[in-house]
């Protein structure tokens, strides 16, 4: 004869299992790996062709040590994964334009380039992921990143010498990147030139590409314009 059982002896163990399958749960809850969490590393660079020196703050937090010429690079820095609120300040004051959230991805490098004139109220971010285990142990990898806000599609020429081109990257308007190329180690004549010209708008003589080391070049300053804030051929070496 199967024993009965009473309600209160039922509603007991009853409760018992569903406390048992609350630990069963929350322990693979816990075992879960949080896509958020973890960090990221982001590097920011000045390219606002004006005199002005901006500070990068990442929630609520300045991030470079101290206010940024043009044309000058933070290293890469320790970032908390997920979303997180940027923006940019002038003298102290927030630029309503540069306030926005960035998502970064847990163990992802990232460039973060302040593009644009605050004279136009244009300033803006470009941003890039930078994939340094792209990089080789027998050639230089490099890629090409435009930020001239007055420039249209720009080509980077790697030539060896002053008449012979060895590697073209082609057709990278403003706010955009190239893909990551490899490139033989040498000693290189870079050239900047608008998509279908062969005249030279800037120079970069004498740059040696490593093997195994990762380069970002990037077009900064003014096309048609002299001085300081020329078009100028910028270089980073990531790794």
């Amino acid at each position: 004869m199967i024993p009965k059982i009473s309600n209160s002896s039922f509603k007991y163990l009853f409760s018992l299992l569903l406390i048992a399958v609350s630990i069963a749960f929350n322990s693979c809850k816990l075992e879960e790996v949080n896509p958020l969490s973890g960090e990221a590393k982001i590097r920011i660079i000045n390219a606002s062709p004006e005199a002005n020196q901006f500070s990068f703050f990442i929630n609520d937090t300045l991030k470079t040590g101290q206010a940024l010429n043009y044309g000058e690079a933070s290293p890469y820095i320790n970032i908390s994964a997920g979303s997180n609120s940027v923006y940019t300040k002038l003298d102290n004051s927030i630029l309503s334009n540069t306030n926005l959230r960035l998502f970064l991805s847990n163990n992802t490098n990232y460039t973060l380039f302040l593009a644009g004139k605050a004279s136009k109220d244009s300033l803006i971010y470009v941003s890039t992921s930078d994939n340094l285990s792209f990089g080789s142990d027998t050639t230089a990898t490099v890629r090409f990143i435009n930020v001239s806000p007055n420039s249209q599609n720009l080509n980077l020429v790697f030539q060896t010498s002053l008449v012979d081109s060895v590697n073209v990257i082609s057709s990278i308007n403003y706010r955009s990147a190239s893909n990551y190329i490899r490139i033989k180690p040498n000693i290189y004549f870079l050239r900047i030139k608008r998509t279908g010209s062969s005249a030279s708008l800037a120079n970069l003589d004498g740059y040696n590409l490593q093997a195994g080391k990762v380069y970002t070049f990037w077009a900064k300053g003014l096309v048609n314009t002299t001085g300081t804030f020329a078009l100028n051929i910028g270089s980073l070496t990531d790794n």
